[in-house]
């Protein structure tokens, strides 16, 4: 058992750990070899993202905060983060907001990819929720007060 803090999970005995590993839920082979393939596109898309995408991101940003708006020491799980080492420029408000509201980012992803070097908190799985595979693609779900997800 986990307690998430901005500043990662804290274990039952105090210890701090900025990421944690679930294990039992392997993707398939064939979603594994397909990410393999495309992991130095990504990387690169990573250090330079192209205008238009980070107007995409920006905008989705704004919708984030205005749906997010007043919200207080939420956690808010981010299914689908990706690789960065960085917060996710879609989170910025969060992370900018985060001293302010006690909001807490947390983000999700199966790849493993730099678990040691993330500025932010980060579990290594997928979520299965009913038997079914979450879709991949970047999703954030505010744990509390309500559940609010959202999809690009």
């Amino acid at each position: 058992m986990f307690e998430v803090t901005p500043e990662g999970f804290r274990t039952a005995d105090g210890e701090m750990r900025r990421h944690i590993e679930l294990e039992g839920i392997v993707p398939d082979k064939a979603w594994m070899e397909k990410q393999e393939a495309s992991i130095d596109e990504y990387l690169d898309h990573n250090s330079m993202v192209p205008a238009e995408v980070e107007t995409l991101y920006g905008l989705f940003d704004g919708f984030i905060a205005v749906e997010l708006a007043g919200l207080q020491k939420a956690n808010i799980l981010d299914v689908g983060c990706g690789i960065r080492r960085d917060w996710p420029h879609y989170v910025r408000s969060l992370k900018s907001g985060q001293a302010v509201t006690g909001n807490t980012y947390v983000g999700l992803d199966p790849l493993t990819y730099d678990l040691e070097g993330r500025e932010y908190p980060f579990i290594a799985g997928r979520l299965v929720i009913s038997g079914e595979w979450f879709p991949l693609g970047s999703m954030c779900f505010c744990l509390q007060p309500r559940l609010i997800i959202f999809r690009i």
